[in-house]
């Protein structure tokens, strides 16, 4: 027996995965950043667009579809975001142990 697939199941299913690809890392990397006793406000305000953004990527992709690029915004916006915590938390490592960071 065949089993017919709904579009908007299937749809709201490949969203929940995307959510899982990209929140895990991204908690992940924030862990690391926080790890390294960054700015407060600086911290605070990253994790708020970060979490802003993956929202409205669901919200666009899963619940209220429309044209791109609102979901790529919002997953760059996440993206770049992660890409800076990794950055940062490398460069606050690499400094503190060598003889740069002295």
């Amino acid at each position: 027996m065949e089993m017919k697939s709904d579009p908007q199941v299937e749809r709201v299913r490949r969203a929940h995965l995307n959510d899982m690809e990209n929140i895990l890392p991204f908690l992940t990397i924030g862990l690391l950043y926080v790890l390294t006793n960054p700015n407060k406000v600086i911290a605070s305000n990253l994790y708020r667009v970060a979490a802003t953004a993956r929202i409205i990527h669901t919200v666009v992709y899963a619940l209220y579809p429309i044209r791109q690029p609102a979901r790529a915004i919002c997953f760059f916006t996440c993206y770049l975001i992660e890409i800076y915590m990794a950055i940062i938390h490398d460069y606050i490592n690499w400094t503190k142990y060598t003889k740069y960071g002295t």
